[in-house]
């Protein structure tokens, strides 16, 4: 299968999980609500948010031995022998010791106090938590079986797999609520049926290393513990932007009154939906980008990058602007006209949801090569700018601050991601062309001041400045890559 085909097949996926998933959450909400008291429901989310934070210890080792496994590539075998089972055994070993700690630190005053829990629904909350957890237990071998295998092309088929399983859990799910089922119920339910995917895929893991010829030699537990002890500058990263996602509420509920709040959150919805998209194909763009590298593959890697700036400049761009013109009436339908729309706020978070999509290329050099240090460091100094920043910019401009304060933010981490990227390739491989980074920074800039013009002087003269500015960046891409035909630009 050739890497079209791969991002292809794995963009196809990850947009129909994101669908599906967001289906779910629409439908979801009613069926619960009406199966379950309120009380009931929000406990169920509580279970599901301290799962998900709960997990960022494992979710970083298991990044790290990614990034190492890219980072090998398919030619060494024998080095990535050495890892994947000694590092299976260790995060296996690792979310039992979670497991134990969890239940240990579980207090039900804490719960009451913090999440505000009727107090007869703390103990099934507990419980519901340690249970859904435990899923963890038999993923935590598969998570490293299957990341020891992206070098050899085979996340498309292993996407496709996720996405059936979490399909299948939703409907089961929503069918199981409607049937009678509770909190503890519907975590046992969940688990046994992750726990037997689990169980079949690990047998479907075990055939494809005997066909790849990994085979199992020793633990290397010294070595591997090193990996671990490593992984742990991923999860300091990953808390950060835990709460550059989840921390900004924190802040936000002690300078603005709930309806604020509610109206933030609401408001954010569509640049979160945006960025999950993205990520759809973010992953597979990693493997395919940095197995470029691996081989020295220059030619394939500019090509590629020259896809992705194009679909950049010309799909996601115009999307994030043209969205500005009928957000104001979806808003109004969804909420019921119960929540005011701001377009400001909603054209500040798009913006900084554009930075993102723009430097995620550079980010992907950073991850994908396993240079945590550096990652922790952007992350150190980009969390201390955002917290000044949000403190001074709801202080003055409220609400529409944060909106402010994240694309000042973005903007930051969007230049450490690009200095340190161009740095490692140009010591190690081949730099990402500068006429390229031109032509995806100015058509940024151009969206930026298209929706700028919007939001002042209307809708007219605002298309006219983003057609006008897309001709002008398509004769660009024109003039530097002959882009007539994308036979040009093959990619092995």
């Amino acid at each position: 299968m050739s890497s079209i085909k791969r991002i292809v097949s794995s963009t196809s996926s990850g947009i129909l999980s994101n669908i599906s998933n967001f289906f779910f959450q629409i439908i979801s909400v009613p069926i619960f609500l009406t199966y379950w008291p309120l009380e009931l429901y929000a406990s169920w989310i509580i279970v599901l948010s301290l799962s998900i934070f709960a997990s960022l210890p494992v979710f970083s080792y298991e990044e790290y031995c990614s990034q190492e496994f890219l980072k090998l590539g398919k030619k060494n075998k024998n080095e990535i022998s050495k890892i994947v089972f000694g590092s299976a055994t260790i995060n296996f070993v690792y979310v039992i010791f979670l497991i134990f700690l969890f239940y240990f630190l579980s207090n039900k005053n804490y719960f009451i106090l913090f999440f505000k829990i009727d107090s007869k629904l703390v103990e099934d909350t507990i419980i519901a938590f340690l249970i859904y957890f435990s899923i963890y237990i038999f993923s935590s071998i598969n998570a490293i079986f299957i990341r020891c295998l992206y070098p050899f092309n085979y996340y498309p088929k292993i996407q496709w797999i996720g996405f059936f399983i979490t399909f299948l859990v939703s409907i089961l799910q929503i069918f199981f609520v409607m049937h009678g089922v509770k909190l503890i119920g519907l975590a046992v339910i969940t688990c046994i049926i992750y726990n037997l995917h689990n169980v079949l895929l690990l047998i479907y893991l075990i055939f494809i290393f005997k066909k790849e010829k990994i085979i199992f030699k020793k633990f290397y537990f010294k070595s591997n513990f090193k990996h671990f002890c490593n992984s742990f500058y991923l999860l300091i990263g990953n808390f950060l932007d835990f709460f550059r996602s989840q921390g900004i509420r924190l802040i936000l509920g002690t300078k603005v009154g709930a309806n604020q709040l509610v109206g933030y959150t609401t408001t954010r919805t569509a640049s979160n939906f945006i960025v999950s998209f993205y990520n759809s194909i973010a992953e597979i763009l990693k493997i395919e980008l940095i197995g470029f590298i691996n081989k020295n593959d220059r030619k394939s890697f500019n090509n590629l990058l020259v896809y992705i700036f194009f679909i950049f400049c010309f799909i996601i761009s115009p999307c994030i602007y043209l969205i500005q013109f009928i957000a104001p009436e979806l808003f109004r339908i969804w909420t019921n006209d119960k929540i005011l729309y701001d377009p400001i706020l909603f054209a500040s978070l798009c913006m900084s949801t554009l930075l993102i999509i723009f430097y995620r290329p550079a980010n992907i050099i950073i991850k994908g090569k396993n240079l945590f240090k550096i990652d922790l460091k952007i992350s150190l100094i980009s969390i201390a700018s955002l917290i000044l920043l949000l403190i001074y910019f709801i202080e003055t401009y409220k609400i529409r601050g944060i909106g402010y304060s994240l694309i000042i933010f973005e903007f930051v981490i969007c230049a450490y991601n690009f200095y340190y990227a161009q740095k490692w390739l140009k010591e190690n491989f081949f730099l990402i062309k500068k006429n390229l980074l031109l032509i995806g920074l100015l058509d940024l800039i151009f969206t930026f001041i298209s929706i700028f013009v919007f939001l002042k002087f209307g809708n007219f003269i605002s298309l006219i400045f983003f057609g006008s500015s897309k001709i002008f960046i398509f004769i660009l891409f024109l003039k530097t890559y002959r882009m007539y035909s994308f036979k040009n630009l093959k990619i092995s």
